[in-house]
């Protein structure tokens, strides 16, 4: 630096530039309370967004409830440069199957409110015996067709926008 009101002035500065620390989240997932806990490090103000809602902490550790089906989670600090957490968490209803032992009666009861479930049935070698897409009627329970299958194991594999569980069924 010079100046001109003084001759030969000269001023050197040493500048010692530094970059924030990384933003690091860890999260911990509970699908029986449907909730995650955030454990945040890196930032001083966190933004989080949570289903296209905007939250925003002070705080290293937050709880935030979960809707079911798929949550998906932003967490951003005031500084671009410390770097973006995304993470997406499926959160699905239950679903209960019963007589099992499968028979010819046999009832799927299928938690929530969504209107459909797609249903595959996998033998214990993972091949594909059927596939049901049904509607849920209002007392929540769906037929699912056992008659025809021989003695063993299976796997019923339930979709639908807030289900994706797997049962294994047992045909004597």
């Amino acid at each position: 630096m010079t100046s001109d009101f003084v001759s030969n002035f000269e001023q050197c500065f040493n500048i010692v530039v530094s970059e924030p620390q990384d933003l690091a989240v860890l999260s911990s997932i509970s699908r029986e309370t449907k909730s995650v806990t955030l454990d945040l490090s890196g930032g001083t103000k966190y933004n989080i967004v949570l289903n296209g809602n905007l939250i925003s902490t002070y705080d290293n550790n937050i709880d935030l409830s979960l809707k079911s089906g798929i949550n998906i989670i932003k967490v951003t600090t005031n500084s671009e440069c410390q770097g973006i957490f995304e993470e997406t968490i499926f959160i699905s209803e239950d679903i209960l199957f019963s007589p099992n032992p499968a028979d010819e009666s046999s009832k799927l009861w299928v938690g929530g409110s969504d209107d459909n479930v797609y249903m595959t049935l996998f033998d214990i070698s993972g091949r594909v015996i059927w596939t049901k897409d049904d509607k849920v009627p209002y007392n929540r329970s769906v037929n699912v067709p056992f008659s025809n299958m021989k003695s063993g194991v299976y796997i019923l594999q339930v979709d639908s926008k807030t289900i994706n569980k797997s049962i294994k069924i047992i045909r004597k």
